[in-house]
């Protein structure tokens, strides 16, 4: 279980200036099934190998792309992550209504399996 992942939209680095060390901003979280991971949980998974384009799975069955891997975020920042996972993926699991409303962002604690 890894603590600190949320589901965030495809427009997050449009909103926040956090860096992306690899990957594009534009993409990284566009569509479902996507992830960034921060440098250190990187490394965790993936010691000593570039973990783009690698997969993850989410509660053990969904895979999901690592699409990005963050910079240094500025320590003054109140929003501390060490993932973010497209809100597409979101979608099918919970269906058009939840996805259309403001709505709590559950996934503090996430399994994720490599």
């Amino acid at each position: 279980m890894e603590e600190d992942i949320f589901f965030a939209d495809s427009t997050t680095f449009e909103v926040f200036d956090f860096p992306l060390a690899k990957g594009n901003p534009k993409e990284a979280l566009h569509g479902p099934n996507k992830m960034i991971l921060t440098q250190e949980l990187a490394e965790k998974f993936f010691p000593g190998e570039d973990p783009i384009g690698k997969t993850v799975l989410y509660d053990g069955v969904l895979p999901i792309k690592i699409t990005g891997i963050l910079g240094e975020v500025p320590t003054q920042s109140h929003f501390k992550f060490r993932g973010l996972i497209s809100f597409a993926t979101l979608r099918p699991m919970l269906g058009r209504g939840l996805t259309n409303n403001w709505v709590c962002n559950y996934c503090r604690h996430c399994w994720l399996w490599l």
